[in-house]
């Protein structure tokens, strides 16, 4: 992800004072911003825009996270598009730390490929 050329990161969460502080940080760094506050404006604003990136909240008011993940995951259009969960539940299935790790591994590789190996 090269911030220089305005990035699109997609942050979703329904707690607008999150969205408000993430957006003005990000912002701030250069990053063009989009929002969405549930689960499937998220996924219709991902189909509708190519973002370098979604920030997604895990506990939202119409599905989960987890769901809207697996939305993105299987649609060609989305899948590549790197996640990571924010969350604060304090309790985490072991499936579903196994799926955050593999999100952040995901984009962990990808963002280092992309900014170390172009091509």
């Amino acid at each position: 992800m090269d911030k220089d050329q305005g990035s699109k990161i997609l942050i979703v969460d329904d707690v607008q004072l999150n969205l408000d502080l993430m957006k003005e940080i990000l912002s701030d760094k250069g990053y063009l911003i989009a929002t969405a506050v549930n689960g499937r404006s998220a996924i219709a604003k991902a189909k509708a825009h190519k973002f370098d990136l979604i920030l997604l909240d895990v506990v939202l008011p119409d599905i989960d996270g987890f769901e809207v993940c697996s939305h993105l995951k299987a649609n060609s259009q989305t899948q590549d598009i790197p996640i990571i969960f924010l969350t604060a539940k304090k309790k985490k299935t072991t499936s579903h730390m196994g799926l955050i790790l593999e999100q952040l591994i995901t984009f962990l590789n990808l963002s280092v490929r992309k900014n170390f190996w172009p091509g």
